[in-house]
């Protein structure tokens, strides 16, 4: 069922104030949700989550310091600055450096 059947004019007019005006913004909508709503067969990869340093340390066991000095000489992942003070890392980066040990 498409969005034509969903909005009918006749009982929506009032509401928009005429019939045009209604049937010029329901055209816009449909093509906005047919560009936007298609069925892609490669659907996005979900978005990787972000590390706190807390949570990096859990899967690699290392101090606080020895990580900074990792990062700082390359060894481990750089982090991705959120704030001033907040670092994260990807999980996937954390995941390929556990592979690699």
């Amino acid at each position: 069922m498409g969005l034509s059947e969903h909005l009918n004019p006749k009982e929506l007019a009032p509401v928009w104030g005429d019939e045009e005006k209604f049937n010029r913004v329901r055209g816009v909508l449909a093509a906005y949700l047919k560009a936007t709503m298609t069925c892609d067969s490669n659907p996005a990869p979900p978005a990787d989550k972000l590390l706190r340093l807390p949570e990096v340390l859990t899967k690699v066991p290392i101090g606080r310091a020895s990580w900074w000095k990792g990062v700082k000489d390359g060894r481990y992942p750089a982090a991705i600055k959120l704030g001033p003070r907040t670092s994260t890392w990807r999980a996937s980066d954390i995941d390929k450096l556990i592979a690699s040990l």
